[in-house]
């Protein structure tokens, strides 16, 4: 009888435990990328609107700090990123921003020229279920010479900038992703 009552205080994981994948990811996950083990620190939620909505997850092998973006917009797309402290470029982008209240076409960074491709507005919550959302703005540039290579801006309010630089990956390169 005990055990009844007990095991109906069990939660139940919100994910098939049989087919875990990449859409199931939160904290104390742990993955498998680049022949190393990453553990999932910290989920993030972006709301873009008209119901579409993405997660980012702060991942950590104990040495790096990575954030990995998953998407689903009629394709799953996913990126690795890492965030830029650049104080000169982060001064030059406030500058520009107070005198044409965007961001710049281009931008030059680590020697590479990335254009802009899209800018969203959208609400940032933190954990698998936000309580408090935050307003900001996000810039997506890609690299002119790799494609492949993308920064993306992350604007709150109107001086606060969030650099990051990634890179697209392939689903199965994430492998043996392991629930908390």
């Amino acid at each position: 009888m005990f055990s009844k009552l007990f095991n109906s205080f069990k939660k139940k994981p919100d994910y098939d435990p049989l087919r875990v994948t990449i859409h199931d990811l939160a904290p104390k996950f742990i993955i498998e990328y680049d022949l190393r083990d990453w553990e999932v620190i910290e989920t993030y939620q972006y709301d873009w609107g008209d119901n579409e909505y993405s997660k980012e997850h702060k991942i950590s092998d104990g040495k790096d700090i990575r954030f990995l973006s998953v998407e689903e917009d009629d394709t799953l797309e996913l990126v690795l990123s890492e965030k830029v402290s650049d104080p000169v470029t982060k001064n030059m982008l406030i500058g520009y921003y107070k005198q044409h209240d965007t961001l710049p076409s281009s931008i030059e960074l680590e020697g590479k020229t990335f254009v802009l491709v899209e800018s969203s507005p959208g609400y940032f919550g933190e954990g698998i279920k936000p309580k408090n959302w935050i307003e900001f703005m996000n810039y997506d540039y890609v690299c002119q010479s790799d494609k492949n290579t993308l920064l993306s801006i992350e604007q709150f309010d109107n001086a606060e900038f969030e650099l990051s630089i990634g890179h697209y990956l392939k689903e199965y390169e994430i492998a043996n992703i392991t629930p908390a």
